[in-house]
């Protein structure tokens, strides 16, 4: 053998056992509902109508993140394989100040022990918190660009 077929043969050997199968796990939202005004401390009820296509068995977490604090106020849970739609009801309670709040609802997946962005489009929803607050009609959130880091920064 010449040394251009050992080199061949041997970075065919490498690429071969070293070969990480890549799987298709994508999922979006095809529609956020939420109230748009609550009462303190109620109970605030966001539901999502998720599309997903995944070639194996994936957790996929949707959540609610609160920009002023800076962190999650519920997050959801749910494994699927295939394609298909899937609803989820995220519920967390309203805060106790009144006032205007805006929210982030976005979506992870988990590969193996890895969490990912699971890379929709993010969407926001406002609520108007006050004493008398009760609670509207529902409306369906505008999408937008937008990460959390850019409406922190």
């Amino acid at each position: 053998m010449n040394i251009k077929k050992i080199l061949i043969f041997a970075l065919f050997a490498v690429a071969f056992c070293t070969f990480t199968p890549v799987f298709a796990q994508t999922a979006t939202f095809d529609s956020v509902t939420s109230q748009e005004t609550a009462a303190l401390g109620a109970v605030v009820t966001v539901d999502l109508v998720i599309s997903y296509d995944c070639d194996t068995l994936t957790t996929f977490s949707p959540g609610v993140y609160d920009l002023i604090a800076e962190s999650y106020l519920v997050e959801g849970g749910f494994e699927v394989t295939g394609t298909g739609k899937e609803s989820v009801f995220l519920r967390f309670n309203a805060p106790d100040i009144e006032g205007e709040y805006v929210y982030i609802v976005d979506m992870f997946y988990q590969n193996g022990t890895d969490w990912h962005f699971a890379g929709q489009e993010n969407y926001y929803i406002t609520l108007t918190v006050g004493q008398d607050g009760g609670v509207s009609d529902t409306f369906t959130s505008e999408m937008t660009g937008l990460d959390r880091a850019d409406l922190i920064a």
